[in-house]
């Protein structure tokens, strides 16, 4: 195998983990436009989207040294913490307690709505910074 054949690998892997992630952002964009604002279905199907949008991205995120403290970090802030809060988020839970038992159900909470959020523009812009890099980034200066 020579070297060109051998350079296509990664990047052809690239593209189809971003051809994923296109049509995954495309199913939280109709999700979003479908469903009522304030819907538990939606809010369930959105925390699926996030998980599989991170699973799917995980391959392409650049992990660089911090140079100070020598410590892998990705991004602004560590990409371990941030895989532990997705991978664990889930819908927010009542509890009803009647005639001495309790019932507990999943209820729409517009708080972790808004941090879905939050965590997919976080998701989208470290893999801006893998794709783009600033300059000195890029020359390797950061």
């Amino acid at each position: 195998m020579d070297d060109s054949r051998e350079g296509e690998a990664p990047f052809n892997m690239a593209i189809a983990t971003l051809k994923r992630l296109d049509i995954i952002l495309q199913q939280i964009r109709i999700l979003n436009s479908i469903y009522s604002s304030n819907s538990i279905e939606k809010q369930k199907s959105h925390i699926g989207l996030l998980q599989q949008f991170y699973i799917n991205a995980v391959p392409l995120f650049k992990e660089n040294k911090d140079k100070k403290n020598k410590k892998e970090k990705v991004g602004d802030g560590s990409l371990k913490e941030l895989e532990t809060e997705i991978l664990n988020f889930g819908l927010e839970t009542k509890t009803i307690v009647k005639s001495g038992s309790q019932k507990f159900i999943n209820v729409y909470s517009s708080s972790k709505e808004r941090r879905l959020n939050e965590i997919m523009i976080d998701l989208l812009k470290r893999l801006d910074k893998y794709f783009m890099p600033g300059r000195r980034e890029a020359e390797g200066l950061i």
